[in-house]
């Protein structure tokens, strides 16, 4: 939502260092990020753990529990870090987008203003570079534990040979759509978390009519961080399943 109070896919630039224009968008995915990364690193987890400590292995053990379903243990050892990471990435940025003082505090920019803070999110530019990461996360790991042969064998099949042409079509067509998988994971995220924090937005002009949707979207917003990550496990459970 911009200042006019227009809807935008893409976050509004502050500044620029040198040429890289820095948007209000990555702005704040930037301070939620290293936010993270500081908590990940200083924060001491103890044997008998506190609420947050709790809250934390929880939340571990759930995404665990997803990839159980899908992946084998020596994958889940393997990939499980980064799942993790992307749930809680996806999770905080979709929570922070609701803030107060998120876009309502502006800088002027000319003629107009400009939000100082936007929900990363609510950036198509953003959630799609969450989705192109999973991508080149699940297929490089693909190629790593089960070698190219097997990646390759995933989309094109040999026998029967009578019908070799078919499978050589169908094979470059899923290949093909293979990144869709993750632009859809990306433009899913995009959609229901603008959608979430404009109807939030408007509400709040209401007085007394913002928090049960506020409630509902922090429901929401976990969700989507949930669905992303399942999705994502889903796509490379299959891309290691064995053929048959």
């Amino acid at each position: 939502m911009s200042a006019e109070g227009k809807i935008a896919l893409t976050g509004e630039v502050l500044f620029k260092l040198g040429s890289l224009p820095i948007t209000n968008t990555f702005l704040l995915f930037f301070i939620v990020e290293v936010v993270l990364v500081l908590f990940l690193f200083l924060y001491k987890f103890k044997k008998l753990p506190g609420k947050l400590q709790v809250i934390f292995e929880k939340l571990y053990e759930f995404i665990d529990d997803i990839a159980s379903s899908v992946l084998d243990k020596r994958t889940r050892q393997d990939t499980l870090w980064f799942f993790f990471l992307m749930f809680l990435l996806i999770l905080l940025n979709n929570y922070v987008g609701l803030l107060p003082g998120v876009e309502t505090v502006y800088l002027k920019s000319g003629d107009h203003k400009v939000a100082l803070f936007k929900g990363a999110n609510s950036d198509i530019n953003l959630t799609l570079a969450l989705g192109a990461i999973t991508f080149l996360f699940v297929h490089l790991y693909a190629l790593k534990r089960k070698g190219l042969k097997h990646w390759i064998k995933h989309f094109f099949h040999t026998k029967p040979l009578a019908i070799l042409p078919l499978f050589i079509f169908v094979g470059l067509l899923e290949l093909t759509l293979e990144p869709v998988k993750f632009v859809i994971l990306g433009v899913r995220l995009l959609g229901n978390i603008l959608a979430g924090e404009t109807l939030v937005y408007n509400m709040s002009k209401i007085p007394g009519v913002a928090i049960p949707f506020l409630l509902f979207e922090l429901l929401v917003g976990f969700l989507q961080a949930l669905v992303f990550v399942a999705l994502s496990i889903t796509y490379l459970g299959l891309l290691l399943k064995e053929e048959h």
